[in-house]
């Protein structure tokens, strides 16, 4: 059964409910996405995170897919910085950077801008397609976060963090859902 979710609720937004974008199927979990924020702590519940990063994607050949899988990763890749040691360590450590790939078949990391870009643009566009309204608006809070410039002050930089933990759980969410539609875009290439 196809749902549209301008009619859904977050009452009957259940298990198993299916949902359509772009032509491809998404299957809401029953279980809470959760991604590491340490290298002791493990990611549960992100199996189609696991799955993108099995996919090889190659510049030359798929620009597309090669992109997507690549905004894809430096928002997470974002996230677990930022979750790690704050926004500080973001952005000393020069993770806000574009880096390109370390070996052939691996993903690009884009700069801050074209995360920001990603986030508002393609994934708020597929969390407004998704989630319900409740949840939409705590995404929107978490985007208006983290469009916030980086402070220069430790306390600001605190504040910053605390606001950005606050609402960083409907990330995970949306993106361990965007990532299943990656990789079942993927498999129609």
């Amino acid at each position: 059964m196809v749902w549209n979710l301008k009619y859904i609720t977050k009452n009957t937004f259940n298990f198993g409910v299916i949902l359509r974008y772009n032509g491809i199927e998404i299957v809401r979990p029953g279980k809470k996405a959760k991604l590491s924020h340490s290298i002791i702590e493990k990611s549960s519940n992100v199996p189609y995170l696991d799955q993108l990063e099995d996919i090889r994607v190659y510049e030359d050949r798929d620009r597309k897919l090669f992109s997507l899988v690549s905004r894809v990763f430096s928002v997470v890749h974002r996230h677990y910085q930022i979750c790690n040691g704050g926004i500080s360590q973001y952005y000393f450590n020069e993770y806000h950077k574009p880096r390109p790939p370390y070996r052939p078949g691996d993903c690009a990391i884009v700069g801050v801008d074209a995360q920001k870009n990603f986030l508002n643009g393609e994934l708020y566009d597929f969390a407004r397609a998704v989630l319900t309204k409740p949840e939409l608006q705590e995404y929107e809070l978490f985007l208006e976060c983290t469009n916030r410039p980086c402070p220069k002050s430790d306390r600001g930089r605190d504040l910053w963090d605390n606001l950005y933990f606050e609402h960083d759980d409907i990330f995970e969410t949306v993106i361990e859902l965007y990532a299943q539609y990656v990789v079942k875009l993927a498999k129609t290439r």
